[in-house]
């Protein structure tokens, strides 16, 4: 207990005193690409993947300088995560007709995950020579406007487009525009019923309302947390390049949603992962500082 009495107003004086002697305050804008990623366990018996998918930032950053090695800094971005996603192997589709909940086959999906924060980075930077920075540091980010596009081929039985709006998605929807398409589900009297399914269909087409395949909240969690660093190279005295690396720090895939692919309860209902999807992001940026 006398550490700690000690200790914590020793750290707050330092501070206020490092604050109250930071000579000059910088400001400015920072712009750039993203090559981003999730990072999770992925079922080895199927072709399933995770690969880097583009997108930018762009945003306000703000400095307080101590002295001509060391300053910190905060920023607020727009910035675009996401993946491509790919998956090739056993699944399922679910039709929930009376007789048949669902069909089992071989499917290829492709989807293109776009998620886009609203990052708030806190970083320390240093600066060994006079035109190189050193940063790094933690974000944290919000959640805005998580999107995908993609398309699933059942077997060569059909295909569906996929468009996702993963905030503004119902149970069972799909874009208002889609055209249905014919489907033949076998009986289990040997005949076939001919079910109508939406040729375009949002990210939630196969849940319900049922206990058993509810949607409960959204597939991506909206807050995520994580660290950053990187470096920056001045060309002039107010203009730079820079590259950075982001890795986070939570699960950003809600797991009342994250749903296996591969199998499904035999009355069905899904089977859920409870696993962890993390984000994963490199960015490369041209910047300008006051």
């Amino acid at each position: 207990m006398f550490k700690i009495r000690f200790v914590l107003p020793l750290v707050l004086t330092l501070t206020v005193q490092l604050l109250l002697n930071a000579q000059t305050y910088h400001f400015g804008v920072r712009a750039g690409l993203n090559y981003a990623t999730f990072r999770g366990p992925l079922d080895t018996e199927v072709i399933e993947k995770y690969d880097y998918n583009n997108g930018f930032h762009f945003g306000a950053t703000g400095m307080m300088t101590f002295n001509e090695w060391f300053s910190v800094g905060a920023e607020v971005l727009y910035n675009q995560y996401g993946t491509k996603y790919y998956y090739e192997g056993p699944s399922y589709y679910i039709f929930n007709l009376s007789n048949v909940k669902y069909l089992k086959n071989d499917i290829k999906l492709n989807l293109n995950i776009s998620n886009s924060y609203i990052n708030v980075p806190v970083m320390a930077y240093f600066r060994p020579f006079k035109k190189f920075e050193l940063m790094a540091g933690a974000y944290m980010g919000f959640l805005i406007n998580p999107i995908g596009s993609g398309k699933l081929d059942f077997g060569g039985k059909f295909y569906q487009s996929l468009e996702y709006s993963y905030y503004k998605d119902l149970a069972g929807g799909h874009v208002p525009y889609s055209n249905q398409i014919s489907v033949k589900v076998p009986q289990p009297d040997g005949e076939d019923e001919v079910v109508g399914i939406y040729k375009i269909v949002g990210a939630y087409y196969q849940y319900d309302e049922t206990q058993f395949n509810e949607k409960t909240g959204t597939a991506f969690n909206w807050f995520d947390l994580g660290f950053t660093g990187g470096f920056q190279y001045f060309i002039n005295k107010s203009l730079y390049a820079g590259f950075r690396a982001e890795m986070g720090l939570l699960d950003i895939t809600n797991n009342n949603l994250d749903r296996s692919l591969k199998d499904i309860n035999s009355d069905g209902s899904f089977i859920l992962k409870d696993d962890v999807d993390k984000n994963l992001n490199f960015q490369i940026s041209l910047g300008f500082r006051f």
